[in-house]
């Protein structure tokens, strides 16, 4: 029996491992389980104010706090995984169980972003992987990858259950940048939108060159991230200023993904994509990199895959999908992906671990 549920993350800003990481506590708290929420580094308020949960900053009285018989500790990140690993250490019946969600495939992930440095983290981050009672990962890549890395033995240690959302409906107070997303709507524009932290995986570059072969196309950017720089070149260098928005980060994305005739995830690799599924809940047609990673997600049928690479294809692409029938996609992600069905993955797993002696 689960008699407590403590949740460690980073902080509670709007990226989507934290939103993912919120969503799942809040639905199990629903099921009259004790929750507590623990953060590693600044506190940012929640974006989404639905949760209203209340979070603390880990402190080493929180060793003693989470002390319960029968509760599950979830973790979310290096440093969180790092500060579950310690309060297991310290935990000498071994009462809890300690369970982490791992939210991207860590070594492309840390080598893009850290580079050499991050691979200190990667074998650090393996040392925390090996000593939890359960590692949850978003796909079945991202399982047989930690397989490999970890041993054979762990495979019944890693759980595969993906991302879930239910979407508030976005707000539409208009500003400066929904004028100009309307006003190119009038011109009979076909409106692209990406959400994301703007790194080069997230392959935002390949529609920028996209764009060259489609004037019709208008490109909204939402997000900010170390790569703007070089992408605001691509933008001057191939000569589609006209053709590109930048919004910058913005606690209301999805006021402008709504308004998007297609989305795009032209993204080298990712764990679960909550834009994708951010996406297809505001029923957006989507375009999506044809890679194996990305396959299993939905039905093949139900998404347009392309070589991102291409700008011809993915400018074909898009000119396909902005028509596409979306209510199939759109019933499948109520169906498999909604935060309550993640929940009771999540549950089963929690009670399976509560339940081993």
């Amino acid at each position: 029996m689960i008699k407590s549920y403590t949740l460690i993350i980073p902080n509670s800003d709007s990226r989507s491992p934290n939103k993912v990481a919120l969503n799942i506590y809040s639905s199990i708290i629903k099921q009259g389980i004790v929750g507590d929420i623990l953060y590693t580094n600044k506190y940012i308020e929640a974006i989404d104010k639905r949760k209203k949960q209340p979070v603390h900053k880990f402190k080493l009285k929180n060793l003693y706090s989470v002390r319960i018989s029968g509760s599950i500790v979830h973790s979310h990140g290096f440093f969180p995984d790092l500060i579950s690993s310690i309060i297991k250490i310290s935990d000498f019946k071994n009462k809890n169980k300690y369970v982490t969600t791992v939210h991207s495939l860590l070594k492309d992930d840390l080598l893009e972003s850290k580079g050499s440095v991050g691979m200190i983290y990667f074998y650090i981050w393996k040392i925390l992987l090996r000593s939890k009672d359960a590692v949850v990962v978003l796909n079945s890549h991202a399982k047989e990858f930690l397989v490999n890395e970890l041993g054979e033995k762990f495979r019944k240690k890693i759980e595969v259950i993906p991302n879930g959302i239910d979407l508030i409906p976005a707000t539409m107070e208009p500003d400066s940048f929904t004028s100009k997303i309307n006003a190119q709507k009038k011109r009979g524009k076909t409106i692209v939108c990406t959400v994301s932290v703007i790194r080069e995986m997230k392959g935002l570059h390949h529609v920028i060159r996209a764009l060259s072969q489609d004037k019709n196309i208008y490109y909204v950017i939402v997000g900010d991230g170390p790569y703007l720089s070089k992408l605001q070149e691509d933008v001057a260098r191939f000569k589609v200023q006209d053709q590109v928005l930048f919004v910058g980060y913005s606690d209301c994305a999805l006021k402008y993904l709504s308004m998007a005739d297609v989305f795009v995830l032209a993204s080298s690799f990712e764990g679960f994509p909550m834009s994708l599924l951010e996406a297809v809940s505001l029923k957006v047609p989507c375009v999506v990199n044809d890679i194996p990673l990305f396959h299993e997600y939905f039905p093949l049928d139900m998404i347009e895959y392309c070589d991102v690479k291409s700008p011809i294809s993915l400018a074909s692409a898009i000119k396909k999908s902005a028509n596409r029938n979306v209510d199939n996609i759109y019933n499948y992600a109520r169906l498999n992906y909604s935060e309550d069905a993640i929940a009771n993955r999540y549950l089963q797993l929690f009670s399976k671990l509560s339940n081993k002696v």
